[in-house]
């Protein structure tokens, strides 16, 4: 849907997102690469191919994604050791539309994210919240909800992220979106981006988490004035 968007935008010389924002929304390596040419930092991590049998080269805990999201938070694991490696990167694979995982270093801390406007590499900053996830037995990470405002607000985490969150717009000159960076932010106060959401977003944060914590929050009202 995200190509599709950006493909309008282009056809009809309207405000949204361009095919970059759409490929770095939905490819978790082509996030990474992205960041890393502007010195942005992010988990370290490889992909993997689901009959890959190399050891990653990062220390266990390790989580383990889809490098090529089609269903949010679907097998996102966290996995202790070697041992139990193999068999997440099978199953994360098969939810990856081009078959390739993510295995990336795992950071004690907490998910935060932010939702703002980009235009002309400026932001505008909307709210910010926290994402709850839980870990079942076989380590996989699911969503539980979220909560508002993220208790990094007004902290120096809370500052650092809004400086990366800037940093970030600033490399997007050509856009005009709602955007929502996610980033797990360590108990140095640290952020590493780990996600992008863009346009309509995903995961149900705009159509149902947002509204649900605020019931004056109109996610599509508001994409409909940027746009």
């Amino acid at each position: 849907a995200l190509y599709t968007a950006a493909a309008v935008a282009k056809r009809f010389g309207v405000a949204g997102i361009d095919d970059r924002v759409a490929k770095i929304s939905t490819e978790k390596s082509a996030l990474k690469e992205f960041c890393g040419e502007n010195n942005i930092p992010v988990p370290s991590g490889k992909k993997m191919s689901s009959d890959e049998s190399s050891m990653v080269d990062i220390s266990f805990p390790v989580i383990v994604k889809p490098d090529f999201t089609v269903v949010g938070k679907k097998d996102v694991y966290l996995v202790p050791d070697e041992g139990s490696l193999a068999p997440c990167v099978r199953r994360a694979s098969k939810s990856s539309k081009n078959g390739i995982v993510e295995v990336e270093e795992y950071i004690d801390g907490i998910d935060v994210s932010c939702m703002f406007i980009a235009h002309k590499g400026k932001v505008r900053v909307i709210a910010s919240w926290d994402e709850l996830v839980g870990i079942d037995t076989s380590g996989r990470i699911t969503a539980i909800g979220i909560s508002v405002p993220s208790v990094i607000q007004g902290t120096d985490a809370g500052r650092n992220f809004g400086k990366m969150s800037e940093k970030f717009a600033f490399c997007l000159p050509a856009v005009t979106a709602i955007l929502v960076l996610s980033a797990r932010v360590d108990f140095n106060n640290r952020p590493y981006i780990t996600e992008l959401h863009a346009d309509l977003t995903g995961d149900l944060i705009g159509d149902i988490l947002l509204p649900t914590a605020d019931p004056d929050f109109d996610f599509f009202e508001l994409a409909i004035k940027v746009a």
